[in-house]
């Protein structure tokens, strides 16, 4: 038994967590760069581990390097690169996904020189409108649609493959949120229910706004206007826009609404 309170930082551009130390067991979450986690528990070479975002546990074996760093900004595209020098044509030193976090030394004119870990701590830029400081919001249905045709997987929480809620959760995470990272555990923690469907003849509620979430059992969409929303759905097999009817049709389950 391995258990241990100090806090680390996940220096990978992603690592996947499984649900047993095993690689055919089911990938339950993914961890991008910047995370602070702690160790639970050691099995020969796996570690189950928690991520102090949303207390968020599975196993890793990807964790070789007992490293803390402080973190200052967050990407906020869905993918950039970390370059050599402030020039686009500079060798890329690490590819970083949004949600991503990292600590930002200094400027120069349009780029961002920041603290990087590969292998030991090195510095390298990233243009500045690639980053946001961490205490300021953004509105996170902006970053949603980043994602729009990223393909859809299972556990997945960046634009190479991501699920309906990882999709949410990284999301709100761009408006001071931590929400938990499952969907029926996302429902309980939004109280501020708009709507709900009483039976199976489902109609579509006419006072739904930009940014209400809509649940079903075992998924989640995000509603981008009066008509449309935006998932991430095994149905399309990527992250889709289609409207509010077209989805409610097709899945043809009760659903509530809910709203930040």
């Amino acid at each position: 038994m391995y258990s241990s309170n100090e806090l680390n930082t996940i220096n990978l551009p992603v690592i996947s967590l499984y649900q047993k130390a095993s690689l055919m067991s089911k990938v339950t979450t993914q961890a991008l760069y910047g995370e602070n986690f702690k160790v639970l528990e050691k099995h020969k070479k796996w570690y189950l581990i928690e991520l102090k975002d949303d207390n968020y546990k599975g196993w890793t074996s990807e964790y070789n390097n007992k490293i803390f760093f402080e973190t200052t900004h967050i990407v906020n595209v869905s993918n950039t690169w970390v370059l050599s020098s402030p020039n686009i044509k500079s060798k890329p030193l690490m590819k970083l996904f949004s949600g991503s976090k990292l600590k930002v030394l200094d400027f120069h004119e349009t780029w961002f020189l920041v603290e990087v870990y590969k292998n030991k701590i090195t510095n390298g830029y990233i243009p500045k409108s690639h980053l946001t400081k961490l205490n300021k919001h953004l509105h996170w249905l902006k970053i949603i649609k980043q994602f729009q045709n990223a393909p859809y997987f299972w556990g997945g929480k960046t634009i190479n493959g991501i699920d309906c809620s990882g999709l949410l959760q990284l999301g709100t995470k761009f408006s001071g949120l931590n929400i938990p990272r499952d969907t029926h555990d996302q429902e309980k923690y939004f109280k501020n229910t708009i709507f709900e469907s009483k039976s199976d003849n489902l109609k579509i509620f006419s006072d739904f706004k930009k940014g209400d979430i809509i649940f079903w059992k075992g998924h989640v969409a995000i509603i981008i206007n009066k008509n449309k929303l935006i998932h991430a759905n095994a149905h399309h097999m990527k992250v889709k826009i289609e409207t509010i009817a077209s989805a409610l049709k097709r899945i043809n389950q009760k659903y509530i609404v809910k709203r930040i």
